[in-house]
């Protein structure tokens, strides 16, 4: 039943959100500016500089912060203290694959509601320069992120690493726990 009133209630903020400005006539108002709504859709991820500060502030997009800035939604709040660049194994067993390295980021996420969050590492999703996501690897470095249930109030803080190529940088850090009746968090990393 939680995933039908996710799916409904992301419809209803869409809904919401375009009924007061056209919903008496909205043939007329996509007939007389067809070119400005989709253009300023599909322009968000594309100059991502120009509108992610705005989308951070538009309740339909995901609340953008940056590095070491504390983000919060209505449920949730999220602090990426670092990224981290060529991290090495405390353990001599664990190597990144021939010709990759590690980078970690160190984040916290405290729950701000009274419903339960089960928060982990699949929660979050990274962006690397060259737009692709690589998972999360479990190597013996700093603290790893702690997973399970949380209450208002109950923070997790840890770090996840991440097996990249040479030259290829984190440039994104998405924090969404999917229940769909929050927003995502969106962290800029460079």
């Amino acid at each position: 039943t939680s995933s039908s009133s996710s799916s409904s209630s992301s419809s209803e903020v869409a809904t919401s959100e375009d009924s007061p400005s056209s919903s008496e006539s909205p043939e007329s108002s996509e007939s007389s500016s067809p070119s400005e709504e989709p253009s300023s859709s599909s322009s968000s991820p594309s100059s991502s500089e120009s509108n992610d500060d705005s989308g951070g502030d538009d309740s339909s997009g995901p609340k953008v912060g940056k590095v070491g800035q504390e983000v919060k939604t209505d449920k949730m709040s999220i602090k990426v203290s670092k990224v981290t660049d060529d991290v090495k194994s405390s353990s001599d067993y664990q190597k990144p694959a021939a010709g990759k390295h590690w980078v970690a980021i160190n984040i916290s996420a405290t729950i701000l509601d009274d419903d339960e969050l089960r928060f982990s590492s699949s929660c979050v999703k990274v962006r690397l320069s060259d737009n692709t996501s690589p998972s999360d690897k479990y190597v013996d470095y700093g603290s790893r992120l702690g997973y399970g249930s949380l209450y208002k109030g109950d923070t997790t803080t840890g770090d996840l690493v991440y097996e990249v190529s040479p030259g290829q940088k984190i440039k994104t850090i998405d924090v969404d726990c999917s229940y769909g009746d929050d927003r995502p968090v969106r962290i800029q990393a460079n």
